[in-house]
């Protein structure tokens, strides 16, 4: 998909922590980056609209800082033997 449009940027996938696991969005990002090497982008947010409006708070800033180290090391080939939570990674 990605290789045949060498003068296009990446746009980022922006997704915030509330409605996904950062090891179900390291998947997700190893995916999309196998389709154009060297030009995908991942961005962390809050998600203070898209969850507010759901009735949730939104992550704090320690919450995406742990989210970043943790797809960081996935995506260098760690591999992640935690639980996923059964209402979402509150």
């Amino acid at each position: 998909m990605g290789r045949g449009a060498a003068g296009l940027g990446p746009g980022p996938l922006s997704v915030n922590l509330v409605m996904r696991h950062p090891a179900v969005i390291a998947s997700s990002i190893a995916t999309v980056a196998g389709t154009a090497p060297g030009r995908t982008m991942l961005t962390y947010g809050a998600g203070v609209t898209a969850v507010r409006l759901m009735g949730r708070s939104p992550a704090t800033v320690a919450r995406l800082a742990d989210a970043v180290t943790l797809t960081r090391e996935l995506l260098r080939g760690r591999r992640w033997r935690g639980r996923a939570p059964r209402d979402g990674p509150n």
